[in-house]
């Protein structure tokens, strides 16, 4: 991804995984599994990082698993960087959208909400790690989930 800050008018930025998505060891992992949609993010993120006019940030079908960077268990440096960069971003942002990707179970749909994540990530997660952080300053919120699961 080109740096960012290379566009200096740049307010704002939105980025878009395909809707079905899986865990590392789920039975349905998808196309982007856990491990390339934190790659995918991290890379967003280190691009966003100087874009000092940025205020208004969207990512649709964002997954309900918290990379383990931004949750305080970076071990490595390039994990390091992420939660960096991460809260760096963040510190901007007025206006946040999320849309929010559960893994589907084809074939047993009913027990889609008795997923662990579902419950770890709306409970907990998505307060203490994506919009508590920022609340004070949030202007605008949007947060939506897959139409399957809910």
């Amino acid at each position: 991804m080109l740096k960012a800050a290379k566009f200096r008018n740049l307010t704002h930025a939105e980025l878009v995984f395909v809707t079905q998505c899986g865990t590392r060891h789920g039975p349905d992992r998808g196309p982007e599994n856990e491990d390339f949609r934190t790659s995918v993010l991290e890379t967003f993120y280190a691009g966003l990082a100087d874009a000092k006019k940025l205020f208004n940030l969207s990512i649709k079908s964002l997954q309900n698993i918290t990379p383990k960077a931004l949750m305080g268990k970076a071990f490595n440096t390039e994990e390091i960087a992420f939660k960096k960069n991460f809260e760096t971003v963040m510190k901007r942002i007025t206006q946040l959208g999320l849309g929010i990707a559960t893994e589907d179970w084809d074939h047993a749909p009913e027990h889609t909400l008795q997923q662990p994540e579902v419950h770890n990530f709306f409970g907990f997660e998505l307060q203490e790690y994506w919009v508590g952080p920022i609340a004070a300053q949030l202007e605008y919120l949007k947060i939506y989930g897959n139409e399957e699961a809910y």
